[in-house]
């Protein structure tokens, strides 16, 4: 079967016909897909080198899911219950506390180099392995922030780290990655234990290197920006997509009336999907070694191969029914997208809140990075606004419960 898109032009031919006509744009970081990759797929991906590096045969003997099921539980991680970063002020930990057994955080995030190394794609993620429980609370790229960057933009802030940092690729990705970790211990008051920088390069190779992705498609999707290389032509309906119009997928935002929020409604669609896939072809080897061959130099992080045996071992089984996905409150005020603060609150405690105690309106944003007090509108709609936010399991987004603002 050929997973081919006949809408797509021979990309050399289309770009310098439209470079004839239009000035170039830059081409966005692709969204949440490789971020969903890293938080199912990785922990896969990391383990295979692990064992290879140790001299453990990987496919043999029941394969891989058998031997990390037999032997990730003896690694579990040991995670500090302080904050790595300090008060400017009182020189003591940003975070601290007893915290929760079996509870870890990740901060995943998505990045193309050619956006200026802005993250569009934001993610905190925490996993309960005593519980079985995953929750992604996806955080909007144009959440506004009160610093002093080109951009009041919270996917500005890898960049400003990234920008400052002399030397090589990695270690400036490392200087950025720190930055965004110390924001959100400071400010959101949401402990990292673990962090995740990935490539988006290779997602369509990822998706083509599983035999593609079977997807039900809310809807049908048509537009074109041949600068993007970007030939979105998708009808509505149950499939199985290339790489190529995965990508589409997720990058489509035209189709929607909330545009950027309907594009992250569909991306727990595709979330959703991805998760049962992985799940069902971790235990094919042929696909699971090809998948490491392509991804293995997309992905930094500082989960290490001890992590690794542990998080595999207790992620090739949960239940479709344990992965919680919520949207991070927010609303517009003017330009601004502005984080509703008694809202985050609540999201943090239910889902990101490593600690034994719920974090306080005094513990969250307490220099006001989220908000301008000189902004009457905007602040007060930090401070006052409350709204209504959907929780969605894998499981309600594959019986098709999110509404699309779909423009007619």
């Amino acid at each position: 079967m050929s997973l081919s898109n006949p809408n797509r032009p021979q990309q050399s031919v289309q770009r310098q016909k439209a470079a004839e006509k239009a000035p170039k744009k830059k081409i966005p970081a692709w969204k949440i897909l490789v971020t969903v990759i890293i938080m199912v797929l990785s922990m896969a991906i990391v383990v295979c080198v692990a064992l290879s590096a140790f001299g453990v045969p990987l496919f043999g003997g029941g394969g891989l899911k058998g031997f990390v099921s037999g032997v990730g539980s003896n690694f579990e991680p040991d995670v500090s219950p302080s904050s790595t970063w300090t008060d400017d002020q009182t020189g003591l930990p940003v975070l601290d506390g007893n915290r929760k057994q079996k509870v870890f955080n990740f901060l995943v995030v998505g990045l193309n180099d050619d956006t200026g190394n802005n993250t569009d794609t934001i993610m905190l993620a925490q996993y309960d392995t005593g519980n079985q429980y995953a929750n992604v609370v996806q955080i909007p790229r144009d959440t506004y922030i009160n610093a002093s960057y080109n951009f009041h933009k919270i996917n500005s802030i890898f960049a400003a780290g990234y920008n400052v940092t002399s030397g090589a690729k990695a270690e400036r990705r490392e200087a950025g990655m720190a930055r965004l970790c110390e924001f959100f211990e400071s400010n959101f008051a949401v402990k990292i234990d673990f962090s995740v920088l990935v490539d988006l390069s290779a997602f369509e190779n990822l998706i083509d290197g599983m035999g593609g992705l079977k997807v039900n498609v809310p809807c049908d999707m048509d537009y074109e920006d041949p600068w993007q290389d970007l030939y979105i032509h998708l009808r509505a309906g149950e499939q199985t997509l290339s790489g190529y119009d995965a990508m589409c997928m997720v990058r489509n935002r035209h189709t929607y009336a909330d545009a950027d929020y309907g594009r992250m409604n569909v991306q727990k669609i595709f979330l959703s999907a991805l998760l049962e896939q992985v799940q069902q072809n971790l235990t094919d080897v042929n696909t699971l070694k090809g998948l490491i061959d392509i991804a293995i130099n997309d992905v930094a992080t500082n989960l290490t191969a001890d992590n690794c045996f542990y998080f595999a071992s207790q992620a090739l089984n949960m239940d479709m029914s344990h992965l919680r996905m919520v949207t991070m409150p927010t609303t517009t005020v003017g330009a601004n997208v502005t984080i509703l603060k008694s809202d985050a609150i609540d999201v943090i405690n239910n889902y990101l809140n490593v600690y034994d105690r719920p974090i306080t309106e005094d513990s969250f944003d307490p220099k006001c990075h989220l908000t301008d007090k000189t902004d009457r509108a905007l602040y007060e709609t930090y401070l006052y606004t409350r709204m209504e936010y959907d929780v969605y399991t894998a499981d309600d987004v594959n019986r098709n419960s999110i509404h699309l603002n779909v423009v007619h």
